[in-house]
């Protein structure tokens, strides 16, 4: 991993008027404001280049007065370049701006709402259960901008993602012909426009299905929402064939208590791609499945639990 980054290497839009341009609202095609998204320094990616890090398909920004009320909403699409520009048309005056991206028909707002601290953004799904892979979201706030009348207004919105990846590999397992079921359960689908979870929304399970390789492992990858250390949403593995669990514990303890072991320190502030290792069997202290060891490994820092590590 690196930490030597540049512009955000999402998908851009740009201000020339080729990307930028949006149904009938063609009054920001040569804006007085312009608007650069900058992924924070500090986020932790695999790539310098980071192309194709992030699944961003759009952009939507929020301009708010001084006092919170909304003066200016705008949404655009995505073309591929270096770095994500967007233009608007705003009096003079200050102004804090809310940048939120991801697709409009999977991240939805309250459009009702006209107060910044009256608007939610919510992953909008069926039920409780999401079994497809959601796109990536990003958030990006400044605050106490001053746009001036008769020039070009260059204003720059540091961004942080709201998704962690997560690719989930068990091994040791029997049952090629069994459906395996890896599941994370997490309260995280609604957020504040400043970026903080709305805890009485209900359950949301991220859930992936499959059998194992012609190598007997399970794989799967599960894109969360917001992930943090005092939380700790439920990670579960089981032969749905077999009713069997065989792994049941916390997502974000088993990846602190890896780091842990290795003398390291989990930060989801800044890393936000975690490879999970599941090993069964192969002697080493039994899991709570009662006849097969548990080893975890998340991105390379390995850890032998015991059964009450697996609550």
């Amino acid at each position: 991993m690196n930490t030597n980054l540049t512009k955000l290497t999402l998908i851009a839009i740009l201000t020339f008027g080729l990307g930028s341009c949006y149904k009938e609202d063609m009054s920001d095609c040569s804006g007085n404001v312009r608007l650069t998204l900058r992924l924070a320094d500090d986020v932790i990616t695999r790539s310098l280049a980071r192309l194709g890090e992030f699944d961003i398909t759009g952009a939507r920004v929020w301009a708010f007065d001084s006092s919170g009320d909304l003066v200016k909403y705008r949404c655009v699409g995505s073309s591929p370049t270096e770095e994500y520009e967007i233009a608007m048309n705003l009096p003079a005056g200050n102004y804090n701006f809310v940048v939120w991206t991801g697709d409009g028909s999977v991240y939805k707002y309250t459009s009702d709402a006209s107060r910044a601290d009256a608007m939610e953004l919510y992953l909008d799904h069926d039920g409780d259960t999401v079994t497809e892979n959601i796109p990536d979201l990003l958030y990006g706030m400044k605050s106490g901008c001053s746009v001036v009348a008769g020039e070009i207004n260059d204003i720059e919105v540091v961004m942080h993602p709201n998704t962690y990846n997560i690719n989930i590999t068990a091994t040791g397992l029997t049952g090629s012909d069994d459906t395996w079921e890896v599941a994370v359960a997490d309260n995280n689908s609604h957020y504040t426009f400043d970026d903080r979870i709305v805890y009485d929304t209900g359950e949301l399970r991220y859930l992936r299905q499959g059998t194992l390789t012609d190598a007997a492992e399970f794989r799967a990858f599960i894109r969360t929402l917001t992930l943090t250390s005092e939380r700790h949403p439920r990670f579960t593995l089981r032969n749905v064939s077999t009713g069997r669990i065989f792994y049941d514990g916390s997502l974000t303890r088993t990846i602190v208590d890896a780091y842990a072991a290795n003398g390291r320190t989990a930060d989801f502030d800044h890393v936000y791609t975690y490879d999970i290792r599941l090993k069964f069997g192969g002697g080493g202290t039994p899991g709570n499945n009662g006849d097969l060891a548990v080893t975890i490994s998340v991105n390379g820092w390995e850890h032998d639990h015991e059964p009450t590590d697996l609550q």
